[in-house]
């Protein structure tokens, strides 16, 4: 558990050096294809923001945890929540495939 927390830690530090794009900002040409489980994860999470009616957007990143047992995806987070809250993501479990939204402050 403190491996994950630390990971997510991590990458919320990395997410937070970037600029936000748009909410309905278009898929960037050139990126490199998901792969078929990659895809699998952001429809899981694609599923769980639908259900609880959170209006992110399309994914901006996403990336397997350093342990290898979560996707961490991210969306675009205008800059006004980047500064105080950090990026919006969410955390896919690869195995279970359960979809939860990153805590932030």
């Amino acid at each position: 558990m403190a491996r994950v927390l630390l990971a997510v830690l991590l990458l919320a530090g990395l997410g937070c050096s970037r600029l936000a794009a748009p909410v309905d900002a278009p898929p960037v040409e050139g990126a490199k294809p998901l792969s078929e489980a990659e895809q699998k994860a952001v429809d899981l999470a694609r599923k769980m923001l639908d259900r609880q009616g959170v209006p992110w957007g399309r994914h901006e990143a996403i990336q397997l945890t350093p342990d290898g047992k979560h996707y961490w995806i991210t969306y675009p987070t205008p800059a006004s929540e980047q500064k105080t809250l950090g990026p919006r993501a969410v955390t896919v479990e690869v195995t279970t495939g359960e979809a939860k939204l990153v805590m932030r402050d």
